[in-house]
């Protein structure tokens, strides 16, 4: 990363037509840095964790903020099966 980038000032993302954009200063890395995952400047992995999310929870938020960048219509689709299955799940629980 440079802290001199004009475009993220060493920030890693910044900001077009309202949405965040990983900048070209950080280095490609499809394993631990995939641009569907760091288009909105922080990874979803991050905000699971900050919020304690189980496997359900946690899959939800991967599914709908990287839709568009990676799995489309298909990403959504498995949004909505881990949100359908953690009603039943929920439901089936007395909750």
């Amino acid at each position: 990363m440079m802290s001199d980038c004009p475009d993220c000032h060493g920030n890693d993302y910044y900001e077009k037509d309202g949405k965040f954009i990983t900048c070209h200063c950080v280095p490609f890395d499809p394993v631990h840095k995939p641009s569907h995952y760091t288009n909105g400047g922080d990874e979803p992995i991050n905000f699971i964790f900050s919020w304690d999310m189980g496997y359900h929870e946690g899959n939800i938020v991967k599914y709908i903020v990287r839709w568009e960048n990676k799995g489309g219509v298909q990403d959504l689709e498995k949004c909505a099966w881990y949100v359908n299955d953690l009603i039943r799940k929920t439901k089936r629980n007395g909750g």
